[in-house]
């Protein structure tokens, strides 16, 4: 497992704020393990004193994704205004994608944040990461320090459910 921990302060109106953003890897055989022992629900770290989202580099390439099959169905359906019967129903089809592919657009352009209460195993594999948004520099080192204890705690974890135990029989 590979932490990845980048600070960044961001300019605000009135204050800056300060993101940690946090990376993490998995090797195959630690997502091999999550999935065999059904880990994912495992919570990994609570954030306290700061908001945390989910990696927005994941979230872009969502909305990319969604927008280039809305367009190219939108342009497709281009080319099925074929008979006046069906030419309202196309016509729809139509603006629908052409109006859905603007909007992943705009949400590629500027993702929209979603707050997290905590970070999962789940989580950690589906978004490669996710963003603590705090106050000060002193509670973004604080925050680093509490995500380093927590991650190592996980590792830990992660080394213990690697075997199962062995079978043992006691006599009372």
């Amino acid at each position: 497992m590979r932490l990845t921990i980048d600070h960044k302060e961001v300019p605000g109106v009135f204050k800056p704020s300060y993101h940690i953003n946090c990376t993490v890897l998995f090797t195959e055989e630690e997502k091999a393990i999550i999935n065999a022992r059904g880990l994912r629900g495992y919570e990994v770290y609570t954030p306290t004193g700061g908001t945390t989202t989910l990696n927005p580099a994941e979230t872009r390439r969502v909305y990319a994704l969604k927008g280039a099959a809305a367009a190219g169905v939108s342009f497709l359906s281009l080319f099925f205004l074929g008979p006046a019967s069906t030419r309202g129903f196309v016509a729809m089809i139509f603006v629908a994608t052409a109006i859905y592919a603007a909007w992943c657009g705009f949400r590629w352009l500027k993702p929209k944040y979603e707050m997290v209460n905590s970070i999962t195993l789940g989580t950690l594999i589906t978004h490669k990461g996710f963003v603590v948004q705090v106050a000060s520099p002193q509670d973004a080192k604080e925050a680093e320090l509490s995500l380093e204890g927590a991650f190592a705690l996980l590792k830990e974890d992660l080394l213990q459910n690697a075997e199962l135990p062995t079978s043992k029989v006691h006599e009372f």
